[in-house]
């Protein structure tokens, strides 16, 4: 009965991990700072979502291309689709 039981839970964790990295993320907040965790609209290996725009006047003309990526998926994710809804203050 205990080895089903670890054999369960031991193909069970990573599936529960795995599900909880596509599903799940966190943010940095964009005018305070705050980190935030959320619930994403759709599953995507990344993780941590941040605004290299923050508060300021600049434009997306303005970032490189790393940073106008970043930009759009944390407008896709957190601003446009709802995550900031779902979501809970970390710290």
């Amino acid at each position: 009965m205990r080895r089903k039981l670890l054999k369960w839970v031991g193909l069970s964790l990573p599936l529960v991990l795995l599900l909880g990295w596509l599903f799940l993320g966190v943010f940095k907040d964009r005018e305070f700072g705050k980190t935030h965790l959320f619930v994403k609209h759709h599953p995507t290996l990344k993780f941590s979502f941040y605004a290299p725009l923050g508060e300021s006047d600049r434009t997306l003309n303005e970032l490189n291309p790393e940073q106008s990526h970043e930009e759009a998926m944390f407008r896709e994710y957190v601003e446009d689709r709802g995550g900031a809804r779902r979501s809970i203050t970390l710290w």
